[in-house]
């Protein structure tokens, strides 16, 4: 039988720490210093491992991805059966002003050094997988969202802005701290400066925090807006309907169950199946 494996490496890279997936504090893929056993036990059970998954973070840098090829190629030396290499690693494409997109023709070619100078040592092709998903269509999708209230804390602190959408829909920001661009659909010429938030009564439903610190509050200069209004969030479609609130990454919804005093078991919410959660999906040819 044919398996991959993925591999828990002992390095991380991404621009902040949240985004990252490695080391102690993941549980997502096999220690490093498992490697022999992960051998053995491939051995014992007739299994052939054709592919390494290692997955370390998002938004890396030239730098980053040299350092991630010439340790995971070394995985790669161990394993002989391995024909494949999956980096993962998704690609930085600014949204904001501020930020830069990855330099992919650094990154090609820094990596593909190591993957010719690996066939010259070992006369092994390996074949290179990665996620460009986030590099190529983060910015093809907004959230269009309408202002349900605006609400202030008294003159000296904030003046919210109340939107009838967010974290149910879309949890980046207060998952990882990061920011979107935000525009308001109106002729106000006048600005002021907004809190921008969801429609749940919850601490981390926000749009605008400081950044890589989702527990601070942080304020946006806006048109001034009137309630009805809309607004625009945009760069949101590599993190939207997957990762809202239900069925994130794709996991059906739990079943519930209830115990009556007489310990009588009664079903009260059925489990989803998986065609429950496209069933609305429409296909546009």
């Amino acid at each position: 039988m044919k398996i991959w494996v993925r591999i828990n490496p002992w390095m991380w890279s991404g621009a902040f720490k949240a985004i990252s997936t490695w080391g102690e504090t993941s549980s997502f893929g096999i220690w490093h210093e498992d490697i022999l056993k992960i051998k053995k036990i491939a051995a014992e059970n007739k299994l052939k491992i054709i592919k390494i998954h290692i997955h370390i973070g998002s938004e890396n840098t030239p730098k980053s991805w040299t350092e991630s090829a010439n340790i995971w190629l070394w995985f790669v030396k161990i394993f002989w059966s391995v024909t494949c290499l999956d980096m993962w690693g998704w690609f930085k494409m600014a949204i904001m002003p501020y930020e830069k997109s990855a330099d992919l023709e650094a990154i090609w070619k820094s990596v593909a050094e190591k993957f010719e100078d690996f066939y010259k040592q070992t006369w092994r092709k390996i074949k290179l997988e990665v996620e460009p998903w986030k590099y190529m269509v983060i910015n093809s999708c907004s959230v269009i969202a309408k202002v349900d209230d605006i609400v202030s804390t008294w003159k000296k602190w904030y003046k919210f802005i109340r939107t009838n959408t967010w974290m149910t829909e879309m949890p980046r920001v207060p998952m990882y701290g990061v920011q979107q661009p935000i525009a308001v659909i109106n002729e106000s010429i006048e600005k002021e400066d907004y809190v921008v938030v969801g429609h749940c009564c919850e601490s981390w439903d926000i749009l605008t925090c400081k950044l890589y610190d989702q527990e601070v509050l942080e304020t946006i200069s806006l048109p001034k807006v009137s309630v009805w209004d809309i607004m625009v969030i945009d760069g949101t479609w590599a993190y939207n309907s997957s990762m809202s609130m239900k069925n994130y990454n794709s996991f059906p919804e739990a079943g519930e169950l209830l115990i009556r005093n007489n310990w009588e078991i009664k079903e009260i919410r059925k489990r989803q199946n998986l065609e429950d959660i496209w069933k609305n999906e429409v296909e546009v040819i």
